[in-house]
């Protein structure tokens, strides 16, 4: 590994978790498709999935379901269930991550996830 970069002035690195430092599409589909299997639905492709997210777990939901009538609001927890039993089944760091933080905190910064 070459050396740290300087940080001039730089104190400190806030991170979004999902899609920055983690690659979820995966378990997310999963979550999707359990959902739908709920309402005899067909699963939608990893990519499709990947579309819709976005906005937060209530935009993919209505997306998720748009060819239906499911009432959202009941819909939201049930995703939610599902993500929450399969949220590290194929979750993984980005490519780099790892190193990427152990420069960062090698020059001494601190770092957080938002």
């Amino acid at each position: 590994m070459s050396a740290a970069p300087a940080f001039t002035g730089v104190r400190g690195v806030l991170f979004d978790l999902d899609g920055t430092l983690i690659d979820s599409r995966r378990d997310l589909a999963t979550a999707v498709n359990l959902l739908r299997a709920d309402y005899h639905l067909a699963p939608l492709s990893v990519e499709t999935v990947t579309s819709f997210i976005g906005d937060g777990a209530r935009h993919l939901v209505r997306r998720a379901l748009s060819d239906t009538s499911a009432d959202i609001d009941q819909a939201v927890p049930r995703f939610k269930h599902h993500y929450a039993a399969h949220m590290t089944d194929d979750t993984c760091c980005y490519p780099g991550t790892h190193d990427t933080l152990a420069a960062l905190h090698a020059a001494g910064l601190r770092c957080a996830v938002i």
